[in-house]
């Protein structure tokens, strides 16, 4: 098995792409796209 390392400036791990992500887009409402049945869009 091979060593590999992240280039820099890349997230190491999952918790830190939590992180990184909920301070860049925690203000912003959770979006999904549903396969099926109703989309019901927020007021």
């Amino acid at each position: 098995m091979t060593d590999r390392q992240a280039p820099q400036g890349e997230l190491h791990s999952i918790p830190a792409l939590l992180v990184r992500n909920a301070s860049r887009f925690g203000n912003r409402p959770a979006w999904r796209e549903k396969e099926f049945g109703i989309l019901i869009l927020p007021r």
